[in-house]
C-alpha cells in the first residue's frame, strides 16, 4: 500500500496538534492529527509504515533534498528518533511489524548500502547481501520477522531475497526471461509479494510461497503487471495493463487474474475478509470477495478519489481531489461508505492518507506552499 502509487507525497511539516481540530467521523471516534517532526536541521519528513501500537517508520530529509537522510522512528507524540546508520551518511526505514521492529536499508562506512533491521530498542543489524553482492535492501517483514527485499549478486544482477528471523538470506530467483526481481511484501503464511522486470521493459508480477515456489501472476494481455498488497490468504491485488489501459485487478494463490473493472484505475489493498479497495475511472471504489463494486462517496466538493487501504473494521482511507478549493485531502470512509474528512496541517496544499494499521490509525502525508513534505499521523 504505498502512498506513491497513489500520488500522495507520504511526507510531512509538524507538531502535534490539541483535541480542538478533531474531527468526529459517523461512528463518534475523534481523529487527532500528530504531525511527524523531522529531526534537527531537516525540514521534511515520509511515512513509511505503521505498527499496530502506533508507532510510525520512515525518514527525516534536508531542506531542497529529495532524498531520504536518515531512518526515523516516531511514536504517537510525533517526537522523531534518528535510527542511525552502519557508518556511512544514509539511511531509511520502509516497513516495521507488530514488535516493533522495523527494516530499511543504510550506508556503511565505504560507501555501500545493506539491508538493516532495527530492533524495538534501536539496535541495527546488517542483513548482508548474497554471495558476491555489493547491496541489498529490506522491503517488508512479517510478524515472524521474516524479512525480504532484494540484494545484488556477483553479476550486477538484482534479486529478490528472503532473511529469516535469524538472518540467513535465501535467493528467491528469477522468473523466466526476466533480468531482475524484487520482494516488497510477506504475510504471516510466508508468501512473499514482489515483481520482476523483462528485457523488452515489462514488469511481472510474482508470488513466492513458502518454499521458494515462484508463480508468475497472469496479466491482461499487456506489458506489465505489478502487485501492490497480499492477503493473509495469498490473495495479491494490484493493476494489469491491456494494450489500451491499466486494470485493478486481484489474483488468488494460484496466480489466477480477475479484472475487477473495465476503466482505467488499480487495486491498492486487500483486507482480512477479501474486501478490496482502490480506485477506478477516477473514483474510489470497495469490492467485496465476489468482486461487486461500491463507489465511495468523494464527499461535498469532491471530484475525484482514491482508496489507499482498509482496516480490520472494514474503514478505508485515501484521498479526495476537491473542486471547491483546488486541493487534495486526506479522508476516511466507515463500513458504510460515508466520508470523513480527516483532519488537515495548517498551511498544507495537498495531501491525503496512504496506509492505516488494524486499529484504524492511519498515516500520509502533506505538501507545503514553501516547500517541502511532512508526514501526518492520524490517532
Amino acid at each position: 500500500m504505498s502512498a506513491i502509487r497513489n500520488g500522495i507525497a507520504v511526507t510531512s511539516l509538524v507538531t502535534l496538534l490539541t483535541a480542538t481540530p478533531a474531527v468526529a467521523e459517523p461512528d463518534h471516534r475523534p481523529v487527532t492529527l500528530v504531525e511527524l517532526l523531522p529531526l534537527p536541521g531537516d525540514a521534511s519528513t515520509s511515512a513509511r509504515d505503521i505498527a499496530e501500537d502506533g508507532t510510525v517508520v520512515g525518514s527525516s530529509t534536508p531542506r531542497g533534498s529529495l532524498s531520504p537522510r536518515r531512518a526515523v522512528r516516531w511514536d504517537t507524540s510525533g517526537a522523531p528518533t534518528d535510527l542511525g546508520t552502519l557508518g556511512g551518511a544514509t539511511s531509511t526505514a520502509d516497513a516495521v511489524n507488530r514488535h516493533g521492529v522495523a527494516v530499511g536499508h543504510a550506508q556503511r562506512a565505504d560507501g555501500r548500502t545493506h539491508a538493516v533491521s532495527w530492533d524495538r530498542d534501536g539496535r541495527i543489524r546488517d542483513l548482508g547481501t548474497l554471495p558476491g553482492g555489493q547491496s541489498s535492501q529490506a522491503s517488508g517483514i512479517g510478524p515472524d520477522g521474516t524479512v525480504v527485499g532484494t540484494s545484488s549478486t556477483a553479476d550486477g544482477s538484482r534479486h529478490a531475497v528472503r532473511w529469516d528471523p535469524e538472518g540467513r538470506i535465501t535467493d528467491l530467483g528469477l522468473p523466466a526471461g526476466t533480468e531482475g526481481s524484487w520482494a516488497n511484501q510477506v504475510n504471516a503464511a510466508g508468501d512473499v509479494l514482489g515483481g520482476a522486470s523483462v528485457h523488452t521493459g515489462g514488469i511481472k508480477a510474482v508470488l513466492w510461497d513458502r518454499e521458494g515456489r515462484m508463480t508468475v501472476l497472469e496479466g491482461l494481455g499487456g506489458s506489465g503487471a505489478y502487485a501492490w498488497d497480499l492477503g493473509e490468504d495469498g490473495t495479491a491485488v494490484g493493476q494489469a495493463e491491456t494494450t489500451a489501459a491499466s486494470h485493478p485487478v486481484r489474483w488468488d494463490h494460484a496466480g489466477r487474474v480477475t479484472r475487477l473493472s473495465d476503466l482505467s484505475g488499480s487495486a491498492n489493498a486487500v483486507g482480512r475478509d477479501g474486501t478490496v479497495v482502490g480506485r477506478a475511472g477516477g473514483q474510489a471504489l470497495r469490492w467485496d470477495r465476489r468482486g461487486v463494486p461500491t463507489t465511495l462517496d468523494p464527499g461535498a466538493g469532491g471530484e475525484s478519489a482514491s482508496a489507499a487501504d482498509i482496516d480490520r473494521r472494514g474503514r478505508v482511507v485515501g484521498a479526495v481531489q476537491r473542486t471547491d478549493i483546488a486541493a487534495t485531502r486526506a479522508v476516511r470512509w466507515d463500513r458504510r461508505g460515508h466520508v470523513t474528512e480527516l483532519p488537515t496541517p495548517a498551511g498544507a496544499v495537498n495531501g491525503g492518507a496512504a496506509k492505516s494499521n488494524r486499529r484504524g490509525q492511519a498515516i500520509g502525508g502533506f505538501s507545503f506552499a514553501g516547500g517541502g513534505f511532512r508526514g501526518v499521523l492520524w490517532l
